[in-house]
């Protein structure tokens, strides 16, 4: 879905089924673009099937730690891509916390963010949804272990790493 920037998602899942890839990561704005047009989730079942594609994952809610009517907005984001991932069958959506708290001393800026991923977590759980944390090596929460620790802290079952090589 990133690698295809200016496409959109029913194209994407065309382009990812002729080029041979068995499952498709799908870009959290184009997703939302697709459904604020008037399409719904279920609509991509036949295409998803028609290209022998599988939905791997949602990319991503991004800025996980940000807090007040930001945090709220996200909340409603992470609810309406949750419920179609739930109809087409997508295992997870990605979480990626930047530097939005960097401001803040280290362990209050932990708090918050593992907080907020507990918050999504649950949302995502209510329609058996996991979350994949990703870890930036720019942001405050860069390493592994750091991650971890997060993981550690949200204590949701349904939360994991995905580590990026890019």
């Amino acid at each position: 879905g990133i690698s295809t920037l200016y496409s959109n998602t029913a194209t994407d899942i065309r382009i990812a089924g002729e080029t041979g890839y068995a499952g498709i990561e799908f870009d959290q704005q184009k997703l939302l673009r697709y459904l604020d047009h008037g399409n719904d989730a279920k609509d991509l079942i036949p295409i998803l099937e028609h290209h022998g594609v599988e939905p791997r994952c949602i990319n991503a809610l991004k800025r996980v730690e940000l807090q007040g009517e930001q945090h709220q907005e996200m909340i409603g984001v992470c609810e309406r891509l949750c419920a179609a991932a739930e109809v087409i069958g997508c295992p997870v959506i990605q979480v990626v916390p930047f530097e939005g708290l960097a401001h803040l001393p280290w362990k209050e800026s932990f708090a918050l963010t593992a907080g907020n991923i507990k918050e999504l977590a649950q949302v995502a759980s209510d329609h058996g949804i996991g979350c994949q944390l990703e870890v930036l090596a720019w942001a405050p929460i860069c390493s592994l272990q750091h991650g971890l620790e997060l993981i550690d802290r949200v204590g949701m079952d349904n939360v994991q790493m995905v580590i990026d090589f890019w």
